[in-house]
């Protein structure tokens, strides 16, 4: 049942793949077809072959059977002995070259399969409600992406090894009971009861140990993620060693499980292969002792059986072995299945709907609660932020001040109220449009390991980078300075997250990416945080200079920082206590 169970699943893996996929797929069952036909042929040929090396007499019941005695009768024994061994020869190779051809297109379509199904999940992350995305346990994702997507890939391989293993094992044990009906189902029956025997035992085992490594794979990435995380305490602490010991503790029980489940995995098709080999050996004794067997045909027979087997054992091995494979990544494709039947909850942000600003944003009576368990609730907010405005927003921290910029950017809906573009409602049909206006600078800026010109332009390669604009926004952002001094100017290389760059570096990147990117409205959360007030003060002359249509909301516990604002909105207990000027702050 557990098998039935996972061929199923199987199937549904294969339900999420582009019509491109799936018709490489039916090629690829086109072309088992030819490579069964090529297996049955070369086992076919050892017969004939076996014959015109000991005795070419036997030969002439063969020629009757296929037609060819007319044409052959008149061909020396050596020409046919020569004749026989190429076309033996020819067989073979070509009956492996498409055994190799088939590895190498399960090899690649298991690969692709495997990228378009992490492509899928990657895709559906980025599709989903930011309030949904920021409660998930990334380390889960991340884990399935990297490291658990090998597994997919080698469930994928397994599963095309195990069909086409099925296909030519089905067409060889066919030909076989043609020749030998007897034989042939005491051999089937003896392989079947082998490997139930084998699979009763070691399948529970199996599944155990792949949990147990799903388990261990998704700690270890917590370990390393905490430990990226909290580098600079780690050194504080001196507790290096103590990281290192946990690091490796899960490293080494992680690869013994993998080890083991590898074992588990072989070991039928040693036990088979012991087993067979006893078997034939003993069945040979007794064709010799107890039967009046001709050496012609005992010779013949164990050549055909040894050369079938020699054929067949690896391929039955290596179904079974698929099939194992396949059963400890069950718990794998389980999780698989939850990241690809995710349903894009901005599916509607496709809508082509255009919202235009050019007098104010309202909300009016806006109330927000990130779920039922949480003690953290915004209620009925109501306030208007007028076009070309400079707006503070102070409060204490936990009060919700990012929370209302994300429920303004559209990133969280809000359970209840409206918030008005130009008095036209904010939803999900036109919340594209209205986030293409916005720019949004926050304290940690997000920086990729590459120059300074492509992380303000976000655009990796400098080919389409418009370098009079980002001249532009370098020196708004008084970056200017700290350019010229490197040793490729913008083109410099900053490392990852920016680590060749000190805080305020950092931030005015993030500034400069903002200016470059010539929105309406200019988000900035804490974004000067890192600077001194002088840069501060200039940069924000620079804004109210050459950008006066320009609406600005900041985000500051710095008093100084909100100089420049028109009026400030000062949050207490989850809603708007007043609205103030800069003035009324400092008396």
């Amino acid at each position: 049942m557990k098998f039935f169970f996972a061929i199923k699943v199987v199937f549904k893996v294969f339900s999420f793949l582009n019509k491109r996929r799936k018709i490489q797929l039916y090629f690829v069952i086109i072309s088992l077809f030819f490579s069964s036909l090529m297996e049955v042929f070369s086992i076919g040929m050892i017969i004939p072959f076996i014959a015109v090396l000991i005795e070419p007499s036997k030969l002439i019941g063969i020629y009757e059977t296929i037609n060819i005695l007319d044409l052959m009768e008149n061909i020396t024994i050596e020409r046919q002995r020569l004749f026989l061994t190429i076309i033996f020869i020819l067989t073979f190779i070509l009956s492996n070259i498409f055994r190799l051809t088939n590895t190498y297109i399960f090899q690649r379509i298991s690969r692709a399969v495997g990228a378009d199904l992490n492509l899928r999940v990657y895709q559906n992350f980025l599709d989903k409600e930011y309030g949904l995305a920021i409660k998930e346990n990334s380390s889960l994702r991340i884990s399935l992406m990297t490291e658990k997507m090998q597994n997919i890939i080698g469930l994928i391989y397994n599963f095309l090894t195990f069909f086409s293993s099925g296909i030519i094992l089905f067409s060889v044990m066919v030909f076989c009971f043609i020749l030998s009906p007897t034989i042939s189902i005491l051999s089937y029956i003896g392989l079947i009861i082998i490997f139930s025997i084998i699979s009763k035992v070691l399948n529970n085992l199996i599944l155990r140990i792949s949990e147990n490594i799903m388990k261990k794979m998704s700690t270890k990435l917590r370990v390393i993620q905490e430990t990226f995380g909290a580098l600079r305490q780690i050194i504080l602490d001196k507790s290096k060693k103590t990281y290192s010991t946990i690091f490796e503790i899960h490293e080494q029980s992680l690869r013994k499980s993998e080890a083991l489940s590898n074992f588990v995995v072989f070991l039928p098709k040693h036990l088979v292969e012991v087993i067979a080999l006893i078997v034939l050996s003993l069945y040979a004794y007794y064709l010799t002792q107890f039967t009046n067997i001709e050496s012609f045909q005992l010779i013949s027979f164990l050549g055909f059986i040894g050369f079938a087997s020699s054929r067949l054992l690896p391929i039955a091995t290596g179904m079974h072995s698929s099939v194992m494979s396949l059963m400890s990544t069950l718990f794998i494709v389980d999780e698989l299945l939850k990241f690809l039947d995710e349903k894009p909850s901005s599916k509607n942000y496709n809508n082509t709907k255009k919202v235009d600003f050019r007098n104010n944003i309202k909300f009016e009576n806006v109330s927000f609660k990130y779920d039922e368990s949480s003690k953290f609730e915004l209620k009925n907010l109501t306030f208007e932020i007028k076009k070309g405005e400079n707006i503070g927003i102070v409060g204490e921290t936990g009060f919700g001040k990012s929370t209302i910029v994300d429920i303004l950017i559209g990133l969280l809906k809000a359970n209840s109220g409206k918030i008005l573009i130009d008095n036209k409602i904010l939803d999900n049909s036109n919340c594209m449009s209205w986030q293409s206006k916005i720019s949004h600078v926050p304290q940690d800026i997000f920086l990729m390991d590459r120059s300074i010109a492509e992380n303000i332009a976000s655009i990796i390669g400098t080919e389409k980078i418009n370098y009079e604009i980002l001249k532009n926004s370098i020196k708004f952002a008084e970056l200017e300075e700290t350019v010229n001094n490197l040793h490729d100017k913008e083109n410099t290389l900053i490392g990852e997250r920016g680590i060749y760059l000190s805080g305020g570096q950092k931030q005015r990147v993030g500034l400069a990416r903002a200016f470059y990117n010539q929105k309406e409205i200019l988000i900035l959360d804490e974004a000067t945080s890192s600077l001194d007030i002088e840069t501060e003060k200039k940069i924000m002359e620079n804004i109210k200079k050459n950008y006066k249509d320009l609406t600005v909301i900041q985000i500051s516990h710095r008093l100084q920082t909100l100089k420049s604002t028109n009026k400030i909105f000062e949050f207490k207990k989850n809603s708007i206590l007043k609205v103030i000027n800069y003035k009324d702050i400092i008396l």
